[in-house]
């Protein structure tokens, strides 16, 4: 068993935890190296079971792994999670096998109803073409293995994103913007991301917008970071170690991206300190790292093997800032300012940077 998933089941038995807590028992020390640590997050996250959820559907109850919610009357947040998903008798049963049929059985209903004449063309085509290389493995994988460090920190992230009614990525500013971006294209280039990405209904535990939406990029960036810092020894302090951290674990670049840093001998010394991984397994194999690859090929507006406008978007906007906004919820007040964020949004609602990131 992983350390990081005894731990959390430690705090699972006890029913309750401090987001300090929880972030100690991810990472295995707290506070950590890289950041600037100036607020104690000492709120009380109450971790309970799916049951004992009022505020949503039986059927959600019974076929989600957790949810987040958080009470502004008392600061307090909750988790809860499905035990019986989590638990080895669950899968035994089958209960995760059959929370992927009745979710793709939702999505196949959704879909059929806007291409019905050419939803079997548009599988065939995905299965030769499509982007959900990253799907395959990562979501069998959640499904038969999955962690319960990595849900209960996904949820928690979302219980802090709730706790802001600023927060921008409950905003989804970023995410908009790529819908934007692919509803002003010529129907036939839409109609075609459409059919690429229609492998959706058979690989991943979600639809494929779910995991491009702002909040889910943050909560599974969190995860990723936890997983790369006992290697690292440190978290990202900037955007070229941010990239470079990015690179390592395999999330999808730029090719202008992956060029800088391939050709550019002056950040050797940093590309060193953060390449501690295999970046194809953990890109495609390894649920988070796999899941903000899907997110971030939901838009593929480069072609089957360029990428375009969109990527470079999430890139030089999105993640920076929701890795900068993670520090801060991590308790580093200052993170947003030292990545160079004046605090101001554009028309659009994206947080403006005095210097962006030069590659």
């Amino acid at each position: 068993m992983r350390q990081k998933d005894r731990r959390i089941k430690e705090l699972i038995k006890v029913g309750q935890a401090t987001h300090d807590g929880l972030f100690e028992a991810q990472y295995g020390q707290w506070p950590l190296s890289g950041m600037n640590k100036d607020i104690t997050r000492d709120g009380i996250v109450h971790i309970r079971g799916m049951h004992r959820d009022r505020k949503s559907s039986l059927l959600s109850n019974v076929f989600s792994l957790g949810r987040a919610d958080y009470n502004l009357d008392n600061n307090e947040s909750e988790i809860y999670l499905n035990k019986a998903l989590i638990h080895p008798a669950g899968r035994i049963f089958g209960l995760l096998a059959t929370r992927q049929a009745y979710i793709r059985l939702q999505d196949m209903v959704h879909i059929s109803t806007i291409f019905s004449p050419l939803i079997i063309a548009e599988i065939a085509a995905s299965l030769a073409l499509s982007s959900y290389r990253y799907a395959a493995i990562s979501s069998l994988k959640k499904m038969i293995a999955p962690s319960v460090a990595d849900i209960v920190g996904e949820e928690q992230i979302h219980c802090l994103q709730l706790a802001d009614i600023d927060d921008v990525s409950i905003t989804d500013v970023f995410h908009n913007n790529a819908i934007d971006w692919q509803n002003n294209q010529p129907q036939l280039k839409q109609f075609a991301n459409a059919g690429l990405q229609a492998l959706d209904v058979i690989l991943t535990l979600m639809p494929r917008a779910y995991y491009a939406q702002d909040s889910e990029l943050q909560a599974r960036l969190h995860n990723v970071l936890v997983r790369g810092y006992n290697a690292w020894g440190k978290l990202p302090e900037n955007d070229v170690e941010l990239y470079a951290a990015l690179l390592d674990m395999g999330i999808k670049a730029p090719t202008d991206v992956k060029k800088f840093y391939h050709d550019n001998d002056d950040i050797r010394s940093i590309t060193n300190e953060f390449r501690k991984h295999n970046a194809f397994n953990l890109g495609h194999f390894n649920p988070p790292n796999a899941e903000i690859n899907i997110g971030l090929n939901s838009y593929r507006d480069g072609g089957l093997t360029k990428t375009g406008d969109v990527l470079d978007m999430y890139w030089n906007d999105a993640l920076p800032f929701l890795y900068a906004d993670l520090l801060q919820k991590y308790g580093d007040s200052k993170a947003l300012e030292r990545f160079g964020y004046s605090g101001e949004r554009d028309i659009t609602g994206v947080p403006l940077k005095i210097e962006p990131p030069k590659l």
